[in-house]
């Protein structure tokens, strides 16, 4: 049975649903879309920006605070609220769809195994870490073929009910639909070795018993194409290749998606994939190469287009294992990558150079504008010859400078103009 909110939450969200179709309605919301579909077919040399908000949401919305009274209208308040109020002050390349959606509640147990993890909180009281108190495998040869196979659930009921009741309250001006991002962030293989063993342990076995640790990696692989697989027979994948988030921080606007052959029913290869392995950049490229990367290829290949990369500095896995990926779209050139490198490894192939700059210029004490243009130049130089999206991500705070987001993007486009020109 749907819920009923006060007359004083409805009026909010209605005013805050219909201010938000009007948005993406807006002439400005429909060319900032063709931009993003071509920048995504690696042909533009127009530099697309995005500034992550999730580590500091708290302070960036802190004047606007939630007015609605229920829980939910408060959730859906914010979640509005927080889109307008990006373009009113950041300004960056995020795009406002008229739509809300709502998460398919999808569970991956590996290994059916519940890792013992200790959150760390910051200054604010935020989990911003964590450390894991013990390890299932202490001894990988006798344990691995031991592992039992990964549990998989949904709560399809709730999540429809969930869309509904929000359809009921904001639907007339917003399409309310299920959207299913569990494999967003599910496709690190080596997170998954590292909450097996630890990393001391696991870095050990590479160098004692690298068979074991190939057939470890190759199991962790089957274990998630078997969790991608059993939501493609249940159909709870959901397509990507919108306004969907896809990568460290960028979206997924392609008209190469759904793949040949699609009749309605999401496929594998109809979607984007997402994938890193932040946990080995002590490993040798020819050691990754021979023991973890294999299991990662077989993964890769399934997806009609790829995002490779978050935080680790992915230019000397290049040569050896990455330029090998066909469907590779776009790889992340953190604040630890050889940018010169990357830029000329990947010019002319329609990869595009996914940059994250350092965030510690915005969380800074002071915004060193100066600073922050010439640390900025340096990508512009090394990706000339490149797509190029710049995502400014891993900000936990701006210092209750909020100018500062502004100021960053438009530091940016006034780079993109002189290098375009």
């Amino acid at each position: 049975m749907r819920e009923q909110i006060s007359r004083h939450d409805r009026i909010i969200l209605e005013d805050l649903a219909k201010k938000v179709q009007d948005a993406a309605e807006s002439e400005r919301m429909k060319e900032r879309v063709a931009r993003w579909y071509t920048h995504n077919s690696g042909r533009s040399r127009e530099a697309i920006v995005v500034v992550e908000l999730g580590g500091f949401m708290d302070e960036f919305m802190a004047p606007y605070p939630c007015q609605c009274e229920h829980p939910l209208a408060r959730e859906i308040e914010r979640s509005l609220r927080c889109r307008l109020v990006n373009e009113n002050e950041v300004g960056d390349d995020k795009v406002i769809t008229a739509d809300y959606l709502v998460s398919l509640p999808v569970r991956f147990r590996p290994f059916n195994l519940e890792f013992s993890l200790v959150h760390a909180r910051d200054g604010l009281g935020r989990n911003l870490g964590y450390r894991q108190v013990d390890f299932p495998v202490k001894d990988l040869l006798r344990e691995l073929p031991r592992l039992e196979r990964s549990v998989f659930g949904v709560d399809r009921e709730e999540a429809e009910r969930r869309r509904e009741q929000i359809e009921d309250w904001i639907g007339r001006w917003l399409a309310v639909r299920l959207c299913n991002g569990t494999l967003n962030w599910a496709l690190s293989l080596s997170r998954y070795a590292i909450h097996l063993m630890g990393d001391e342990a696991l870095f050990v076995a590479m160098a004692e018993s690298p068979g074991a640790v190939h057939c470890l990696y190759d199991r962790i692989g089957e274990e998630l194409i078997a969790f991608m697989e059993w939501q493609e027979r249940e159909e709870l994948l959901t397509l990507n290749n919108a306004n969907d988030y896809t990568g460290a921080g960028s979206y997924g606007f392609t008209d190469e998606l759904p793949a040949a052959g699609w009749s309605g029913t999401v496929r594998i290869q109809d979607l984007w994939g997402n994938m890193n392995s932040q946990e080995t950049v002590c490993v040798s490229p020819a050691m990754f190469a021979e023991l973890a990367f294999p299991a990662y290829e077989r993964i890769a290949r399934r997806f009609g287009l790829l995002y490779y990369g978050c935080c680790e500095p992915v230019h000397d896995l290049w040569d050896s294992c990455l330029s090998r990926l066909s469907n590779l779209r776009k790889v992340s050139i953190s604040p630890w990558c050889d940018e010169r490198k990357m830029g000329a490894r990947i010019a002319g192939t329609g990869i595009i150079y996914s940059r994250k700059p350092s965030p510690n210029y915005l969380s800074a004490d002071r915004f060193d504008e100066e600073a922050f243009r010439e640390h900025l130049r340096a990508t512009f130089e090394a990706a000339r010859a490149c797509a190029l999206e710049i995502i400014i991500r891993d900000v936990y705070t701006v210092r209750d400078d909020r100018k500062r987001l502004g100021r960053a993007v438009a530091i940016i486009r006034e780079l993109a103009d002189r290098y375009r020109s």
